[in-house]
């Protein structure tokens, strides 16, 4: 029984290969056949009005029957437009029995390709193909009526190039760029409606690579049913070489820079989109100024499902230079409401620097490229589309905010958290806090966007916010140390600088403590300075030490009153207040009490009028004038004693009603020294 089923397998096999070795056989005398060459050189003939030729045409019967064409050349007159060492075309066994050519596979080897781009923007080679004719347009339509299947179907099921070079010249721009074909590999599958392809090339030098995965699952040309997964690179292209596109930043100087990029796209079965972005770094690149904007770098997770109409972001991260690193996350639904969900969160942010880059990038000049300039003069011109109704889509937003290290033009915050609300054209805060100077600012309010100019209300609360450092950035100069606490409301519209300024609403109270007044803010320096006459040696002059300092301030109309002033220092205290314009004229009043020999407190009023830092503040000179007197009728200590009382009743009524009072405190000086003869030397 063994031998039985041994010798028919062997002659089974024996029989197979006396088979194959006959058809072979056949198939290379029906390729050897001049006639099925010249069908191969006539198809090619059937597309292009170019001149053809090649060394020689070969059969080829392993491992499936074909031909290869060698040294072939297409050439336009005497100029040369493409050249292949070798093709290798193989066919299908039962079009070849049929007398038909039908290809099932495509294999090019060391060739070059030349393309000319003229300055409209067009290849004249194209006008070298000839237009279909009758039956092959009626064949065009019979095909896309049967589907993607039938067109698959007429695509070789491999082709495969290795080894080219298509060297592209643009006349606008009078530069030559070259595309180094390592590999290409395209396979396609009719009876599985799928399609993959992949490549590895050099663009000017630098690495480029793509893979493709291509699935149809129905026989229809309906996007809904094709599935694919792709991903594409390249490497430290060369943006100077492409010098005539990126210049459209006017803003920006690429020539010098560098991209590198992977990119992922996928279309799964389920119905879903996923966009991965490894990496996209930009580096050497500058502004118009020639500052270098330091390395640029960007990733990203990015899936959107139609069904759901929901986009959900995973993840983007940003790190621009040595001035922003950001991660950015969230959703939207598409769904009736429109709902936009954003989680911002920071490493460090320099936002005037973001800005500058951003700046770098906003202003783009079409014009200023050749190429797409052409492009858009030699573009046929469309119909202007219909005007509709406009319709108001709903949307809803919450973006929360975890930042730290937020640098606003030298304001630098160690954190900001919260979130920002949007709907029905509104913005709300219900609490955002930030650390800044050693302490907290919460604001909570709203932005109105109805109107023309957005209206902005808030309220804010400050607390343990170091002065000293936030006056020094605001002022340029040292006023107030000391750690304040304050709540205000806040209000104005958001336009125009002028309209900001007439419309900026603000009103609250504060408390500062442990603090001193300093420089033009020392309002106690005119004390110091006549300190020996009032027994008084509570401030050095530079600065003084106070426990605490409370009061009210109200800004309308460009004016800021400050009213409730009260200060509690080591040895003195003081009540005041007064007006500062946005023209820096300043008008204040204040009233230092200091302990007095008598008992009862002697009270001096301190004024400043005129210009903030330029005039300084000064005693008033009505009461200089009853110290002076009581010190001179009544010399020595009772004398002192006595117009220190004097000071203190006249301070009192000056109180209640403000006199006119000298400008200078050269008139104080005049006061006590009198004026200086000009005939005396």
């Amino acid at each position: 029984m063994f031998l039985r089923v041994f010798r028919f397998l062997s002659f089974f096999i024996l029989g197979i290969v006396i088979f194959f070795f006959f058809l072979f056989l056949g198939l290379k005398q029906i390729l050897d056949r001049q006639s099925v060459k010249d069908i191969a050189v006539d198809t090619i003939r059937k597309y292009v009005q170019l001149d053809l030729s090649y060394s020689e045409i070969k059969s080829i019967v392993f491992p499936l029957p074909g031909l290869q064409i060698r040294d072939l050349k297409v050439k336009d007159g005497n100029e040369e437009i493409v050249s292949l060492s070798s093709l290798e075309v193989y066919l299908s066994v039962v079009s070849l029995l049929k007398s038909e050519l039908k290809l099932n596979s495509l294999l090019a080897e060391k060739g070059t390709l030349y393309l000319l781009r003229d300055r409209n923007g067009s290849f004249p080679i194209l006008t070298k193909l000839r237009s279909l004719s009758k039956d092959d347009k009626k064949e065009e339509e019979e095909i896309k009526e049967e589907g993607p299947k039938a067109l698959l179907s007429l695509i070789p099921e491999n082709l495969t190039v290795n080894d080219f070079s298509v060297f592209l010249t643009e006349e606008q721009t009078e530069s030559t760029h070259i595309l180094q074909i390592q590999n290409a590999d395209l396979s396609v599958d009719a009876g599985d409606l799928s399609a993959s392809f992949h490549t590895k090339v050099k663009l000017n030098e630098k690495d480029l690579y793509a893979d493709v995965y291509l699935h149809l699952e129905k026989n229809e040309w309906n996007l809904n049913s094709l599935y694919f997964n792709s991903s594409f690179g390249f490497n430290e292209l060369e943006l100077g070489k492409y010098q005539d596109l990126v210049g459209i930043f006017e803003n920006a100087d690429l020539t010098n820079a560098k991209v590198s990029g992977d990119i992922q796209v996928q279309r799964k079965k389920e119905g879903g989109f996923e966009l991965q972005l490894s990496r996209l770094l930009l580096s050497d690149a500058k502004n118009s100024r020639h500052t270098e904007l330091g390395e640029l770098s960007f990733a990203s997770e990015l899936n959107y499902d139609p069904q759901k109409k929901l986009a959900e972001l995973k993840r983007l991260d940003i790190a621009l230079g040595n001035y922003a690193k950001l991660d950015l996350s969230g959703s939207f639904s598409q769904e009736e409401n429109h709902n936009l969900q954003l989680l911002l969160k920071s490493e460090f942010i320099d936002l005037k620097k973001v800005l500058a880059l951003q700046n770098s990038f906003s202003k783009i000049n079409p014009s200023r490229s050749k190429i797409i300039s052409s492009y858009l003069k030699h573009k046929p011109a469309s119909s202007p589309p219909e005007k509709k109704e406009e319709i108001q889509i709903p949307l809803t937003a919450k973006l929360s905010l975890d930042v730290k290290n937020f640098n606003a033009d030298g304001y630098v915050f160690s954190y900001v958290k919260g979130d920002v609300n949007y709907g029905n054209q509104e913005v709300l805060f219900p609490e955002i806090s930030a650390g800044i100077y050693g302490g907290e600012i919460r604001v909570n309010g709203n932005l109105k966007l109805a109107s023309r100019y957005p209206e902005l209300n808030a309220k804010l609360n400050l607390s343990s916010i170091n002065l000293e450092p936030a006056l020094l950035k605001a002022a340029d100069q040292k006023l107030i140390k000391g750690r304040l606490n304050s709540n205000l409301t806040l209000s104005m519209f958001v336009g125009p600088k002028e309209m900001i300024q007439n419309s900026l609403r603000l009103k609250g109270n504060f408390f500062v403590r442990n603090g001193a007044l300093q420089g033009y803010a020392n309002f106690i320096k005119p004390i110091a300075e006549i300190g020996k006459l009032l027994n008084f040696n509570g401030s050095s002059g530079d600065s003084t030490s106070f426990e605490s300092i409370s009061g009210k301030i109200e800004m309308q109309n460009q004016k800021l009153t400050l009213s409730e002033f009260d200060m509690k220092g080591v040895g003195l205290s003081a009540v005041g207040g007064g007006i500062y314009q946005a023209n820096g004229k300043i008008d204040m009043k204040f009233t230092v009490a200091l302990p007095g020999l008598a008992g009862k407190a002697v009270k001096l009023p301190i004024l400043y009028k005129g210009v903030f830092g330029r005039n300084f503040a000064y005693i008033d000179p009505i009461w200089l004038a009853s110290v002076y007197a009581g010190t001179v009728l009544l010399a020595g200590p009772v004398g002192a004693v006595v117009g220190g009382l004097a000071g203190s009743t006249v301070s009192d009524t000056v109180e209640k009603t403000i006199g006119t009072v000298e400008d200078s405190v050269e008139s104080v000086k005049d006061f006590f020294f009198g004026k200086k003869d000009p005939k005396k030397k």
